[in-house]
């Protein structure tokens, strides 16, 4: 006779998030190669996300706004090629003025990313924008921290592939 098994329920994943205002000190602007000036919020809570980095006239624009980061959680349907495993973290990024209310972004900006990556592997991310998943430029800056560029925040999925493998995500079309 067959013994009966219980079935394996999934982890839910964990999911943290933290809202922080962004601070108007100069100590907090850095000129990227760009030259498009971004004010740094340093995280606490969060495992992932370090910091962000938002364009100061998004700062400038909204007094008193914030940085809202969610790790974990559920994300748009991704590519068809992405396996689940593959998945290392979904972040949502955002910016919220003081009422809690989102702040639309266009301009490019930044966020540092921890993820371990096995050797033979590299750290794809993918922007969730207009309905599709474009490809993000991630920067390893080593240490296990990846800078990852994006012109405007929604979701974020950070995937870990084979090195020889391409981006399953699209490439970002560029303003001619």
């Amino acid at each position: 006779p067959s013994t009966p098994t219980t079935p394996e329920v999934p982890d839910t994943p964990k999911v943290t998030s933290e809202t922080k205002e962004i601070p108007a000190a100069p100590e907090n602007i850095e000129t990227p190669p760009t030259g498009d000036k971004v004010v740094v919020v340093a995280l606490e809570n969060t495992e992932a996300i370090q910091s962000v980095a938002v364009p100061e006239a998004v700062a400038q624009a909204n007094p008193e706004a914030s940085v809202k980061v969610t790790e974990g959680g559920n994300a748009p349907a991704l590519p068809e090629n992405v396996a689940a495993d593959d998945v290392h973290i979904v972040v949502g990024v955002s910016v919220v003025d003081k009422e809690g209310n989102p702040v639309k972004i266009t301009e490019p900006g930044y966020f540092i990313l921890d993820a371990d990556v096995p050797e033979g592997k590299k750290l794809v991310v993918g922007h969730y924008k207009n309905g599709v998943w474009i490809d993000c430029l991630v920067e390893d800056l080593g240490n296990g921290h990846y800078k990852v560029h994006y012109n405007g925040l929604s979701p974020f999925a950070a995937v870990i592939i084979e090195e020889h493998e391409e981006s399953p995500f699209a490439a970002e079309e560029k303003p001619t």
